[in-house]
């Protein structure tokens, strides 16, 4: 009588399984990454906003009027190729804050995303221009978007951008 040895292992089969399986959890993990980082880069903007808005009303408080733009009074200024490619886009803020925020996104080469500033003395904006990711509905006055982002909300314009404001300024 002949005796039969028998190797253990996966078939073919078995293996293409596992492999398919993997490929697909790893596509789910990097969508879901893309994602969690486009939420990550517009809490960052959120957050420079913030910056912005408590340096610029303590601006206002030390020099009772608010900072003019280097671009000049009821000039967008920004730090991207349309609007004067500066990094210094709010004129003597230096005080209150050590560097102006730039946008997470924000390449010389990709220069439409980039935060903006606009000033009348009296007055204010700043906006992040052509960069939120993940604004629900592409407009941040949305009932789906956090009411931070409601708050933030630019009521002239549907774009999805946010923007903080002087009273006046809010239609601006």
């Amino acid at each position: 009588m002949s005796v039969i040895k028998r190797t253990s292992g996966f078939t073919i089969v078995e293996l293409l399984i596992v492999i398919v399986v993997i490929g697909i959890l790893a596509a789910i993990t990097v969508v879901s990454f893309n994602g969690v980082t486009a939420k990550t880069r517009d809490t960052i903007r959120v957050n420079d906003m913030k910056s912005i808005q408590k340096a610029v009303e303590l601006y206002y408080v030390d020099n009772g009027t608010y900072p003019l733009p280097p671009n000049g009074s009821t000039n967008w200024s920004g730090n991207c190729a349309t609007f004067g490619s500066s990094t210094t886009y709010i004129a003597g803020i230096s005080n209150y804050l050590s560097k102006l925020p730039l946008d997470p996104r924000w390449t010389t080469a990709d220069s439409n995303k980039c935060y903006l500033y606009k000033s009348t003395g009296t007055d204010y904006m700043a906006i992040t221009w052509n960069a939120m990711e993940t604004i629900c509905g592409g407009d941040p006055s949305a009932a789906c978007n956090s009411e931070q982002i409601r708050a933030m909300d630019r009521q002239s314009t549907t774009e999805p951008s946010i923007a903080i404001f002087s009273p006046g300024a809010r239609l601006w």
